[in-house]
């Protein structure tokens, strides 16, 4: 299942802390962009929707879609601060390789 690092759950944590929202939970998502390529979102949601699958990673509650679960899979969640700004990434390990599409096989 998806994974996220110790430091976007502390930097998660800070935030929900920060803007009252500690009974809230993490949705985690992804956006098809085209035939290839996928946007990674994540945001804050006071309930679940009907068709989520709910758990918790250290006290967080996480949301994700069910349709969206395989594709998250792969999925690590981290946090990083470096010299040109800091911000929450996701690194894919696995989609990609196992299932890019001949069209995009080029690029």
């Amino acid at each position: 299942m998806m994974r996220i690092t110790e430091v976007a759950i502390q930097r998660l944590k800070t935030i929900m802390q920060q803007q009252n929202i500690t009974d809230y939970g993490l949705r985690i998502g992804v956006r098809q962009t085209n035939q290839c390529y996928s946007d990674f979102f994540m945001g804050f949601q006071k309930n679940p929707s009907h068709n989520d699958i709910v758990f918790q990673k250290s006290g967080i509650k996480i949301y994700i879609d069910k349709n969206n679960k395989t594709r998250l899979f792969s999925i690590e969640v981290d946090y990083i601060e470096e010299l040109g700004g800091s911000g929450f990434v996701f690194r894919d390990y696995g989609w990609n390789m196992q299932n890019k599409c001949l069209d995009c096989s080029s690029s």
